[in-house]
């Protein structure tokens, strides 16, 4: 299948962004967690081997996923479930595990979410619909805290706003990323700090709260990452609309005035925006 012209132009458009985040290849890094245990040194060394190893296998995976993802997507996204088993299963004892940790590991599987938010914005409807079904198929088989394990990791705003608009349960919040915005209150320290993020959208809407940023990094945030914050405005119109489709259905308030009652908590530049966007309603909700 020969990949369409536009989604070629999007994946360029895509690739020249700045970016938050650097971009590692998954492994250990020497300032990791497992860094701050006590253990023998031998057993630490037999760990990170370990581990590592499963790491490096992981990424091959996310790198196959990515290969047919470009060359054929709606095939790509009806075949993630198989490449999210294929890394579950690289533990030799995978039930042993899974069961002792509380489910699958996350930083081994987003990897494979990301590759799929990558070029999600790029998608057909139809192959974005499908897309968000085997996420959400995974991520419904998990224990709740573990699909919000997994969601906190991931980087495309499209994706998480059509994950959470459909399933609340995955909202995990941004308590890292208002973290860093509180222990670094200016601009010049915030940026040498906010690559450490965990997810590039979930720094994006920690930013967009004037509750935790201020005027001076919300200005040269949204200058230095205008395409982010663009689609982080959409994930919001999303997670905005639908919620308050929710509340209500649910407590009979009136739609509107459950949105504005969303929105006041928002950068009050991103009103007009956010209400542009509503209307434009971008996002997908599967019982539509």
């Amino acid at each position: 299948m020969v990949i369409l012209i536009n989604f070629k132009e999007e994946l360029e458009k895509k690739l020249s962004e700045p970016k938050v985040k650097r971009i590692p290849s998954i492994s250990l890094k020497k300032n990791g967690v497992i860094d701050n245990f006590s253990f023998d040194q031998k057993f630490i060394s037999e760990m990170v081997s370990i581990l590592g190893e499963q790491y490096s296998k992981a990424n091959s995976i996310a790198q196959e996923f990515q290969t047919l993802l470009f060359e054929n997507p709606l095939r790509a996204v009806k075949n993630l479930r198989s490449y999210i088993e294929r890394i579950r299963d690289i533990s030799s004892n995978r039930a042993f595990g899974e069961s002792m940790a509380g489910g699958p590991n996350q930083d081994t599987i987003v990897p494979v979410f990301n590759v799929l938010g990558f070029v999600y914005p790029a998608l057909d409807r139809e192959v974005r619909k499908e897309g968000l079904r085997q996420c959400l198929n995974y991520l419904d088989g998990l224990r709740y805290d573990y699909s919000q394990n997994h969601v906190e990791l991931i980087d495309e705003p499209w994706l998480v706003g059509d994950i959470v608009s459909n399933r609340s349960l995955y909202w995990c919040g941004y308590q890292q990323q208002t973290d860093l915005l509180k222990k670094n209150p200016i601009w010049k320290d915030f940026i040498k700090v906010m690559t450490n993020t965990q997810s590039e959208f979930w720094l994006a809407i920690a930013v967009a709260h004037p509750e935790y940023s201020s005027l001076e990094i919300r200005t040269n945030f949204y200058k230095l990452f205008p395409q982010l914050t663009d689609r982080t405005t959409d994930a919001m119109a999303a997670i905005v609309y639908n919620w308050s489709l929710n509340r209500s259905k649910a407590y009979g308030i009136p739609l509107e005035q459950e949105i504005q009652e969303q929105i006041k908590k928002i950068d009050r530049s991103l009103y007009s925006k956010l209400i542009k966007k509503i209307e434009e309603k971008k996002w997908i909700r599967l019982e539509d």
